[in-house]
């Protein structure tokens, strides 16, 4: 299989799976070198092959949980289960800059509308939250715990006439029911974190399961501004190896990617996401919950806080 990759909606480069274990990025030519795709790949003429089935920054965004169980679903039949062929399906709808799509197609479709205002009273059960994420199964974001990108449906709000609007300016998570009242968990810890650190805002459901959480990936009209790399991907490691980091590596990996002016205000942020970790208790902080954010490589710096929640309201 062979996708388009996109930065800021420009064609910036192919990728293909040469076989089950490599993959292979070519930028095209003319390429503006702040155009890149990710960090550790700037542009070059040379391709950039990784031994797996897809690059840490195609990886970073593919679903897992429930969602990776709905697109299997509902798409396994018809194209195949492989990394690149679910990344064929949600590539156009990511976290970030980048956008990948099979060569020729529409890359920004309309994507279904959710209304946020109704989804803040609404019923936001396991159940009905699961039929709600098998309705945006298309959406690329990563996570365990069901959650999906939105177009916001905003309805007879405030001064706001009766129309649709289509943005995309959240991030819709629900709770589990293994980990109960996961999203108002993460909310008020959210609250917490926002008091020292740039922080996502984040807005609970008046039931208390669902969250609305504001990208900070895109610019005021929703567009895509800011190219995202968690440090799962800029380690070059599989999500499924989180866990297996230290802070030590990281440190190194903002050695290699924030300019030289920038080190200090980005190493001082991840210090302090350390104590406000352990002060939480958040036993779930990993390397896919820490990221950089950029639009050149000039601008390097590190991104909002997100997914900071307690464990220890969960025992053991």
């Amino acid at each position: 299989m062979k996708l388009s990759v996109y930065v800021h909606g420009h064609e910036v480069a192919s990728l293909e799976d040469l076989n089950s274990f490599t993959s292979r990025l070519s930028y095209h030519d003319d390429v503006e070198q702040d155009d890149f795709v990710s960090l550790t790949m700037p542009v070059r003429r040379e391709p950039w092959d990784w031994d797996d089935q897809l690059h840490p920054i195609f990886q970073m965004n593919l679903p897992e949980g429930y969602l990776l169980q709905v697109l299997q679903e509902q798409f396994g039949p018809h194209i195949g289960g492989s990394p690149m062929n679910l990344l064929s399906v949600v590539g156009r709808n990511m976290i970030g800059r980048i956008q990948i799509a099979p060569p020729g197609a529409v890359l920004n479709e309309p994507a279904k509308p959710v209304d946020v205002a109704a989804l803040l009273q609404g019923d936001n059960s396991a159940e009905a939250f699961a039929e709600l994420v098998r309705e945006h199964a298309t959406s690329g974001v990563s996570g365990v715990v069901p959650k999906f990108l939105d177009t916001e449906k905003l309805t007879g709000l405030g001064n706001h006439k009766e129309e649709t609007l289509f943005t995309h300016r959240h991030i819709i998570k629900g709770s589990s029911q293994h980990l109960p009242f996961v999203s108002l968990n993460e909310h008020l810890s959210m609250q917490v974190a926002a008091k020292v650190l740039p922080t996502a805002k984040t807005e609970i459901s008046r039931d208390g399961q669902a969250l609305v959480v504001d990208r900070f990936d895109v610019d005021d009209d929703g567009q895509p501004l800011w190219g995202m790399e968690d440090f799962c991907a800029l380690l070059g490691m599989r999500p499924a190896n989180k866990y297996e980091t230290t802070w030590e590596r990281i440190a190194r990996a903002v050695r290699d990617h924030v300019p030289a002016d920038r080190r200090m205000e980005v190493n001082q942020h991840l210090a302090t996401v350390v104590l406000l970790t352990y002060a939480l208790r958040n036993a779930d902080c990993h390397a896919k919950n820490v990221a950089l954010r950029y639009t050149s490589r000039r601008d390097v710096e590190a991104t909002p806080v997100y997914d900071m929640l307690t464990k220890a309201a969960y025992g053991q």
